[in-house]
């Protein structure tokens, strides 16, 4: 398992995709094709952060 090493390639590839449209958590594992079963909560806790960010 690379928990480590899943969370922290979700986190800086949450990104926005198209104008208005974000992508974080899995759906950032499943677009740039990241491991998928090893982020845990805080690696999505994370992602979510960004686009919050960016939105405000």
């Amino acid at each position: 398992m690379w928990a480590e090493k899943a969370e922290k390639a979700v986190v800086e590839h949450t990104s926005e995709v198209y104008p208005a449209l974000f992508v974080a958590e899995m759906s950032v594992a499943t677009i740039y094709g990241l491991p998928r079963i090893d982020p845990t909560f805080g690696g999505m806790l994370l992602s979510d952060k960004k686009p919050r960010r960016r939105k405000i």
